[in-house]
């Protein structure tokens, strides 16, 4: 495959973004979980039951097809581990279609409700409302309050309730899970804040939420939940740099990979290769030299910082508790390249640009489909 960023035909250049292989030094193997396929269609079925989208845009979230994100990252959870991961990524994806196109005071609202849900799962909660349904005729999405909203994340019909079905595959340590869980939500908040406001934050500031609203610490919790980690190594100082970075290169990759979507869908310029482009004057694939450099750097802190911690857990460890940190450290790798899937092609045509249109609301959610894109270019 040619890369285009090098090409001296103008077109290619400045229509093409060519995505390096990220995972080329990365020293462990994939491995996927055998429940994928059964329980992928499980949790598609339990999303789909709250109809959120309309026919074409639930055939296009579908198509993301996340629960192989989920069996990647947790190839040896038990099934009913997996099932509450799937749950979660999913949730995780229609709770980012829904706010970003509310207004920032709309997302800190559905974010009250779903962190009290997080909190208090047996909360009684009233039965499943009209307001959730949709007119396909109309091809838009179910009005859903920020009341409404918190149904997918927390049912009233316990057999779909996703954190009181979710506990019961996990150890009694939950905080740092739901900790990280509401952090997730409030980055989101601070998020459609910046977007409401408006400009371009600073390098620092646009790190410091897009580390948490990428939606990776959640899964490293929810790892240390299934393998039964003690609640107090999540604030060991070596262990909480190790998280940070691993947050840092799925924020970095996941912009990399999902910026041709995100730039065509009107929400460009909340990543890190248009930032980088604005503040140091770059073109589109000279962005993405100087994060591939910057993914570089983290990769090889991110691997010191495993080695001295997988050291100082096997001095202090042995027998079981060491097979089990094991495990986990397993798993903390894993989660590290989630969001890069291997790509058939790494020279990925431009789709033109979509500003991002401030009057959206829940009403008009569209799942962008980048098959349905790229055919029209």
């Amino acid at each position: 495959m040619p890369s285009y960023i090098d090409s001296q035909d103008e077109d290619l250049a400045t229509s093409y973004l060519h995505i390096p292989d990220m995972l080329a030094s990365w020293p462990w193997q994939r491995k996927i979980n055998p429940f994928y396929e059964e329980v992928s269609a499980e949790s598609n079925a339990w999303v789909r039951s709250f109809s959120p989208f309309t026919a074409k845009s639930q055939h296009s979230f579908e198509r993301c097809d996340l629960g192989l994100l989920a069996s990647l990252v947790f190839p040896d959870a038990r099934r009913d581990q997996l099932r509450t991961a799937n749950d979660l990524v999913n949730i995780f994806f229609v709770f980012d279609e829904y706010t970003d196109v509310e207004s920032a005071p709309t997302v800190r609202g559905i974010v009250d409700v779903c962190t009290d849900a997080m909190h208090n799962p047996s909360k009684p909660r009233p039965e499943k409302s009209s307001s959730v349904k949709w007119s396909d005729s109309k091809h838009v999405a179910p009005p859903i309050s920020p009341y409404n909203f918190v149904l997918i994340a927390s049912d009233c019909v316990p057999p779909t309730r996703f954190w009181e079905r979710g506990r019961r595959s996990v150890s009694d340590q939950t905080g740092p899970f739901v900790a990280s869980f509401v952090a997730y939500m409030n980055a989101v908040v601070a998020q459609a804040e910046a977007l409401d406001r408006g400009g371009f934050l600073t390098v620092d500031a646009f790190l410091a939420i897009r580390r948490e609203d990428a939606g990776a610490r959640p899964f490293y919790t929810l790892g240390a939940l299934f393998l039964s980690i003690p609640d107090h190594f999540h604030d060991d100082p070596l262990h909480a740099r190790m998280i940070g970075l691993g947050c840092d290169l799925v924020a970095i990759d996941n912009d990399m990979v999902s910026y041709n979507r995100e730039q065509a869908s009107g929400n460009g310029d909340f990543n890190f290769i248009t930032l980088t482009m604005h503040h140091h004057g770059l073109t589109l694939h000279d962005a993405a030299r100087r994060l591939v450099e910057k993914v570089t750097e983290l990769d090889a802190q991110f691997m010191q910082c495993h080695s001295e911690f997988c050291a100082a857990v096997g001095e202090a460890s042995g027998g079981t508790a060491a097979i089990q940190w094991q495990e986990y450290m397993d798993h903390v790798q894993r989660e590290c390249v989630s969001g890069v899937l291997e790509l058939e092609l790494r020279a990925v045509r431009l789709i033109p640009k979509k500003m991002r249109n401030a009057n959206l609301r829940e009403n008009q959610v569209d799942v962008f489909l980048m098959e349905e894109g790229l055919a029209k270019v």
